[in-house]
């Protein structure tokens, strides 16, 4: 009896610890559950990142040809300018030349109309003359 007392403790013992490790397995696994849908989160969030990330990319690679072609229009736009600016230059020239003409004509103008004037004051002095002779 007491040998029989002794291996049914024995069992029971053994039966406690397989219950207290089977316990401890159950425990094991759902923490291993837990990490692995802790970790499938992190790998969801991180891909999340990176589709952003490629998404910035795209967007800095289009705002940056978009840059390219701004720099090139206002390049054009300044050699535009510069053309004109020529342009404008010699026409103010030209028109400072025709009024360089226009005072030297006008002056012209102005110095015959005053021999004209000293002439018909002389033709009449000497239309008078004649008459009074």
């Amino acid at each position: 009896r007491e040998r029989e007392s002794s291996v049914r403790d024995e069992l029971t013992a053994t039966v406690n610890r397989l219950a207290e490790r089977s316990v401890a397995a159950a425990n094991s696994a759902a923490e291993a559950q837990q990490v692995r849908a802790k970790l499938k989160s992190e790998r969801d969030t991180l891909a999340a990142v990176r589709a952003e990330l490629v998404q910035r990319e795209a967007d800095l690679r289009a705002s940056h040809a978009e840059l390219a072609g701004s720099s090139a229009a206002l390049k054009e736009l300044q050699e535009k300018c510069a053309d004109l600016a020529a342009q404008l230059k010699i026409k103010n020239g030209v028109v400072a030349e025709a009024h360089a003409q226009a005072r030297h004509s006008n002056e012209a103008t102005a110095a015959a109309r005053t021999e004209l004037a000293n002439f018909q004051r002389l033709a009449e002095s000497a239309f008078l003359q004649m008459s009074s002779v």
